[in-house]
């Protein structure tokens, strides 16, 4: 029997690829998983777990999985399905009934899952939650001693002596934990030396001041896409297009020139928001609805642009970084109209749409400071059932039908951009 859509998958708008046919899917897109989530499930960080589940759930052909490589997958699901979000738990669950395992722990079990597949038995501790990183603001007599640090980072900047600036920017850190501006510059110098879990950490520093209601690092969030400091890492590194909200998009018109309108505005709005678009291309392929592809790391931007198009029939789907070939979210206007029928605007000139505009520069800061307490709202809006992806055309628009027209459907994923 062929294994069918779950309604965890269906709801985030993946889709099962785990048969035969496609046994060589997970070497080309989960291979990495099998050297870090999969290969030390006790002590990988869960967001990299979920991640790679997530691959898994895509690509994976579980009847290969055998032995202790199936043993370290379970832990690392059991981990994930404990300490996971809602969202993350659910997938966490239909991958391990896809393996057999039925013997799920107890979520309010403490954080801990007891992994038995095969003949042994592994105890998975769910990573510690961060601490938020929320020092009072800082006064006068810190920022004082603060700038002085600075001064002397930045000389050292512009000499492009980059460890003795770092060691100025740290110090800007500790006589004043509360000031962004020492928090950004630290996380620009890593940027420089390609430390991208270091630049992460000092991002999220200021995420958190800003959730806490610090407007000045709220600014430096959305300043850190455009910074030259960055440019080098910024296309490469997934945790700084999480943090910052940056993603390189693409939008695929599929209507031609009934079609100009509505990519015009959204490129428009778009802009306003802090979110230049890369590329607008034509598409040769008939679209009958707006369609948002999107990698993980960028469902933040998808959210902003699903409430732009603001079309009752968009979809959206999830895909790997690789399948989008470069670009964080693609975007294709299409929409259904007879031959006589003037195109109608869907996506509102920005000029006439201020307060829009400003309320989803509003919402996505809310992403970027608080993402814990967006997260539903943002899976509600990508996930809908309906939403699936323009590849599968409703073969698949609910959870259950049969996967071979799925199949099918993702084999022809090169057809992305025509």
């Amino acid at each position: 029997m062929r294994p069918v859509l779950s309604s965890a998958l269906a709801l985030l708008g993946l889709v099962s690829l785990a048969t035969p046919a496609l046994a060589d899917a997970w070497d080309k897109h989960g291979e990495d998983c099998d050297k870090t989530a999969f290969k030390s499930p006790d002590t990988a960080d869960l967001s990299e777990i979920s991640r790679c589940v997530k691959l898994w759930e895509a690509y994976q052909n579980v009847s290969k999985v055998k032995g202790d490589y199936k043993d370290r997958v379970v832990t690392a699901m059991k981990r994930m399905y404990v300490a996971g979000e809602e969202t993350d738990s659910k997938i966490a669950r239909g991958a391990l009934l896809r393996l057999g395992v039925s013997d799920l722990p107890d979520r309010s079990g403490g954080g801990k899952a007891t992994a038995s597949a095969g003949t042994k038995t592994a105890t998975a501790k769910a990573a510690p939650k961060r601490t938020p990183f929320n020092p009072p603001p800082p006064d006068k007599g810190e920022v004082k001693s603060a700038e002085k640090y600075f001064k002397k980072g930045i000389g050292a900047y512009k000499k492009k002596k980059y460890d003795d600036a770092l060691t100025s920017y740290l110090k800007m850190t500790e006589v004043a934990p509360g000031y962004a501006k020492g928090h950004y510059n630290v996380a620009c110098i890593y940027a420089l030396q390609g430390n991208e879990a270091k630049m992460a950490e000092y991002l999220t520093n200021l995420a958190d001041m800003s959730g806490n209601g610090n407007d000045e690092a709220k600014g430096m969030l959305r300043q850190a896409r455009d910074d030259a400091d960055f440019a080098d890492i910024r296309d490469k590194s997934s945790e700084f297009k999480r943090l910052t909200g940056y993603g390189k998009i693409k939008v695929l018109n599929a209507m031609g020139d009934r079609g100009e309108e509505n990519v015009d505005n959204l490129e428009s709005s778009l802009k306003k928001l802090g979110h230049p678009v890369d590329d607008i291309s034509p598409s040769t392929k008939t679209r009958k609805n707006p369609i948002v592809w999107y990698a993980e790391h960028s469902k933040g931007l998808a959210y902003v642009i699903v409430k732009l198009l603001n079309h009752p029939k968009t979809q959206t789907v999830l895909f790997t970084p690789e399948e989008l070939k470069g670009y964080d979210v693609v975007v294709v206007w299409g929409d259904d109209l007879k031959d006589k029928e003037d195109p109608k605007t869907y996506v509102s000139d920005p000029k006439d749409a201020e307060k829009k505009i400003d309320s989803l520069l509003r919402e996505e800061d809310e992403m970027l400071s608080k993402p814990g307490e967006a997260v539903d709202e943002v899976d509600d809006t990508l996930s809908t059932p309906d939403r699936i992806s323009d590849k599968v055309e409703d073969k698949v628009d609910k959870a259950g039908k049969s996967v071979d027209k799925v199949e099918k459907a993702i084999d022809k994923a090169g057809g992305l951009f025509k």
